[in-house]
């Protein structure tokens, strides 16, 4: 029997389903935060545009921030789709100096945010800034257990630590680390949620080989919903 080879086409995006109302979110991020029409979302940092899109097919006034290179996906995306989304040039680390305080009702962070950031103290505080009283953050991402898991003659086992102490890059976190820098900043989690596949993103645990039975014993994505209190 052959294997069909996956051809790069297969994961281009679909500028169309976007012009004709599609949204790439699942129910888990729709209702985390909460879409409503004449909502201010940040988009921070920009991802490839489809979540912005997506908010702003079900009605939310968007704004996504991040460099110029960080940007060009959304931008090529949004003119592909016959749609305009406010791009804003800055640090995605840093919204709040992109747009002083109490700005927008939620900021959104895709997939890949966490091992992009720099420091949680700083981000979360920046984030803090950006919202409004009652405003939320929504953060959708890899879980960091599924970093942990790995294959050794064909069993599941721990192949790394969860507190990154032998990551040699140093890049490991825990899931308090991410919680309390954002609990020290007023933003209280209200939902955190977690899930066993990604949706429509790759993790590490996908490339172990791994029956899918086994390999759902841990977690690979998560939602975190916090709330600004103070």
């Amino acid at each position: 029997m052959e294997l069909l080879k996956p051809d790069a086409s297969w994961f281009e995006i679909d500028p169309e389903y976007y012009r004709h109302g599609g949204s790439c979110l699942n129910l888990a991020e729709s209702e985390g935060i909460g879409v409503h029409a004449g909502q201010a979302i940040l988009v921070a940092p920009p991802g490839n545009g489809e979540e912005a899109l997506s908010f702003m097919n079900l009605g939310a006034e968007v704004t996504v921030l991040g460099d110029s290179q960080m940007l060009e996906p959304v931008r090529k995306l949004a003119d592909g789709a016959g749609m305009q989304v406010t791009l804003a040039a800055g640090d995605a680390n840093d919204p709040g100096a992109a747009f002083g305080e109490e700005a927008f009702d939620a900021v959104y962070c895709p997939w890949g945010t966490i091992d992009w950031l720099e420091a949680f103290d700083t981000w979360a505080e920046s984030v803090a800034n950006v919202l409004k009283p009652a405003g939320r953050l929504v953060l959708y991402d890899r879980h960091p257990v599924s970093s942990v898991g790995a294959a050794h003659k064909g069993l599941f086992v721990v192949g790394k630590s969860y507190f990154g102490d032998d990551d040699p890059k140093g890049h490991g976190w825990t899931l308090g680390d991410l919680i309390s820098s954002l609990g020290a900043e007023g933003l209280a989690t209200m939902l955190f949620d977690e899930f066993p596949d990604a949706d429509r993103f790759p993790t590490p645990l996908d490339g172990l080989g791994i029956r899918w039975d086994i390999r759902w014993r841990l977690p690979a994505a998560m939602l975190l919903v916090a709330i600004r209190v103070r």
